[in-house]
């Protein structure tokens, strides 16, 4: 005769977390104070992953930023990233939240920061997505205006003259850079992207008006003003910071250089038309090597005689409407290979270029389309007045 199996111990009479049922596991993020402590509940088994994965974006986003010292540096100019289009489109969705939304602008950073927390949503994908993005194309983009930095710190009148040619100095390793915005160099960057995060739905609206109009329509998209962009524009970098006039001088200066027009006009041919070139865009030959005979812009630049040339209006929108995508538009700048872009990203980027095409040209200097370009030289007349 068998012996009787031996009773459970009290322990094992317990109710386990893999014993409740899924609509009360779904609540543990509650109680949770960080991604991390997520992130480790969510992947110890299946049962925890299934009843976690559909969390709401609201709690992704207030657990992001219990780790954004930690994880999302610069903090909180990162998260702000990330999460400036889903809070620019909350306040988009009524007229009288344009004055929240601006008056967030004229507290810095940390205030736009609080704005995104109350009003924005962020998720788990766009979470890894933007983390690799910070390292193929922020951390490329913050090398371009870091180089910018040291020539504007080495060789006066740099900015001053889109043509100045340096005269050959030799960086000494004794020679240290001067304690000013170059300590944070990926922050011209992230400005650069917050910008394009918060006002892409403007372009968006524009392009499309613009169609509907020249197929008789009258649909009007909702969109920010020029006023709010310009005064996004006019709290840059923070009220905190002492060097805003050079800031702003720079991000004036990058938009405007040779040079990071013909590193749109390579991507807009790599990726949208083999055929593209604006002669806007052209420079002389002389500005084309540097002081050693080298060329600066590699060998894409032959033949450009034997191009289709594009009206400059339209070239210049359809470079603003694709820096205006925030991190994807300057992946089209930034990435050599197709196959590193999503397909998503590639097939709004051929949208837009059709709606740039479709275009009057008369149209593409409207006075509500936006452009960083012409709005931070706005606004660096009105700091220098």
């Amino acid at each position: 005769m068998s012996s009787p199996s031996p009773s459970p111990s009290r322990s094992d009479r317990r109710p386990g977390l893999l014993n409740l049922p899924p609509e009360i596991v779904c609540m543990l993020p509650g109680f949770m104070d960080n991604i991390q402590t997520f992130t480790n509940a969510s992947s110890s088994c299946r049962y925890l992953y299934n009843a976690l994965k559909h969390i709401h974006p609201r709690t992704i986003l207030r657990l992001a930023a219990g780790s954004g010292r930690a994880l999302f540096q610069p903090h909180p100019t990162f998260l702000v990233t990330i999460t400036a289009r889903s809070a620019s489109d909350w306040a988009l969705t009524q007229p009288d939240r344009n004055e929240i939304l601006c008056k967030a602008f004229s507290g810095g950073i940390d205030s736009l920061y609080e704005f995104c927390l109350a009003h924005g949503t962020l998720t788990l994908d766009q979470i890894r997505k933007t983390y690799k993005q910070r390292f193929s194309i922020i951390s490329h983009l913050s090398s371009c205006v870091q180089q910018l930095g040291w020539k504007w710190e080495i060789h006066p009148g740099y900015f001053e003259d889109t043509k100045h040619k340096p005269t050959k100095m030799k960086r000494r390793n004794s020679i240290k850079p001067l304690p000013n915005l170059w300590n944070e160099t990926a922050l011209p960057a992230f400005q650069l992207l917050i910008y394009g995060e918060l006002f892409a739905q403007s372009m968006d609206a524009f392009l499309a008006d613009s169609e509907d109009e020249d197929e008789g329509g009258s649909k009007s998209l909702p969109r920010f003003s020029k006023n709010t962009r310009m005064e996004y524009l006019r709290t840059l970098p923070g009220s905190k910071s002492g060097w805003y006039y050079d800031f702003v001088h720079l991000l004036e200066w990058v938009a405007v250089k040779p040079g990071w027009e013909l590193k749109w006009e390579r991507a807009i041919r790599h990726y949208l038309d083999p055929e593209y070139v604006c002669e806007g865009m052209c420079v002389p030959e002389d500005d084309l090597y540097d002081g050693h005979g080298r060329r600066l812009f590699g060998p894409y630049e032959h033949s450009r005689r034997l191009r289709r040339v594009r009206d400059p209006r339209k070239a210049r929108l359809l470079m603003e409407a694709l820096a205006m995508q925030g991190l994807d538009g300057m992946g089209l700048m930034m990435y050599k290979r197709p196959d590193r872009l999503s397909e998503q990203c590639l097939e709004r980027a051929r949208r837009i270029n059709e709606q740039v095409a479709r275009i009057e040209p008369s149209r593409c200097e409207a006075f509500e389309v936006p452009d960083v370009r012409q709005e931070l030289g706005i606004v660096w007349k009105e700091f220098h007045s």
